[in-house]
């Protein structure tokens, strides 16, 4: 674990199964973004492909509500009910569904992979390895205004050796396609 993530941990409170030792917390860094997915369910005994999400109300809420009560018997932190969108307790009811407002990110997120060819090429373009970009500042200027704090925070070395367009296609989500097109038109530019 890198040194810069220690020094930002804390010591959550103990949860019955630590026998009373406080746990480390850290930040966590997402290479992918679940989100970009929705939320599916899928009868595995018909559909072991997965090919097929089901849209049912009423198993969705069953399932949900399943797993609010696996989570409050396991003592899940207060943040992973928020992140997951769900009451501790009460019951859970319409807002709590997810799987048919999602639908339309299901169906974007099997959509065929993006290829450099959908792309400007230029001497520095989304095929480029980011450590490359990372030594030009026009191009960190240009990765900046679109990905923010990702370009600043801590990269693993094995992403520096990819292309952006590499980084799409691994960690769906994390940079959207449109934003990827700009980026590549900007360094086209360059």
């Amino acid at each position: 674990m890198p040194v810069e993530v220690l020094r930002e941990a804390t010591l959550a409170p103990p949860f019955k199964f630590t026998k009373g030792v406080s746990p480390l917390r850290v930040a966590g860094t997402a290479y992918t973004d679940p989100h970009a997915f929705g939320s599916m369910l899928f009868d595995l005994g018909t559909d072991p492909g997965q090919r097929r999400p089901v849209i049912d109300d009423e198993q969705e809420l069953r399932m949900a509500t399943l797993m609010r009560d696996l989570m409050v018997a396991s003592e899940a932190p207060a943040e992973q009910f928020e992140r997951m969108g769900l009451p501790a307790t009460g019951p859970l009811a319409q807002e709590h569904l997810l799987c048919r407002e999602q639908a339309g990110q299901v169906e974007t997120s099997r959509r065929r992979p993006l290829r450099a060819e959908d792309f400007p090429r230029s001497r520095i373009d989304v095929t480029t390895p980011i450590s490359t970009l990372l030594a030009e500042p026009a191009a960190v200027s240009v990765l900046r205004a679109h990905l923010g704090d990702l370009v600043d925070g801590p990269l693993p070395g094995e992403v520096l050796e990819l292309g952006l367009l590499d980084v799409a296609g691994v960690a769906v989500g994390l940079i959207p396609t449109a934003t990827l097109h700009r980026i590549a038109d900007e360094l086209a530019e360059l």
